[in-house]
């Protein structure tokens, strides 16, 4: 079963109020919850929007955040939705949600390990704890996104240890 489909089939489970967030406005689950009066956060022409039923405002752009590195990377974009809809969901202003959300970088010296992205004698190294196949994956669709024409991945786990070229 998708795991997105767990997720909704959770949701009458839940005894507060539940939230969606997707990339896609349009995404389906989102359209039917708000139908009905629910929250959802979404990306819609570069802009993170907040939507309760019919009703929405514009978060900010989406590369107003340093995370996403200007929406390239995309599941930095997803972590983006995540934090500022939770963030939304225990009543934090919009405003302090956007001051906040300008600031996030991947900064080796916060968040190491965390597609931290350097340039070293004009390569760009880029150092990122995928934990599992879907991360790794994830990265690698990002990688492409760079403007590079030679790339190579090292990857590490536990017990085993590969580098592609």
């Amino acid at each position: 079963m998708p795991p997105i489909r767990l997720v909704v089939q959770m949701a009458p489970h839940c005894p507060g109020g539940v939230l969606f967030f997707a990339v896609d406005g349009d995404n389906q689950v989102i359209v039917r919850h708000r139908n009905v009066g629910g929250r959802g956060v979404f990306v819609r022409d570069g802009q993170i929007i907040f939507a309760e039923g019919n009703q929405e405002e514009t978060l900010m752009s989406v590369t107003s955040v340093p995370l996403t590195m200007g929406g390239k990377i995309s599941f930095h974009v997803e972590n983006t939705l995540a934090s500022v809809a939770a963030a939304w969901c225990t009543g934090i202003p919009l405003e302090t949600i956007r001051q906040r959300a300008s600031t996030i970088t991947a900064d080796m010296g916060k968040v190491p390990g965390r597609f931290n992205v350097l340039e070293i004698d004009g390569a760009t190294v880029i150092v990122d704890y995928g934990h599992n196949v879907h991360s790794l994956t994830a990265v690698l669709e990002v990688v492409e996104k760079f403007p590079h024409q030679r790339r190579m991945a090292v990857y590490s786990t536990a017990a085993i240890g590969a580098i592609a070229t």
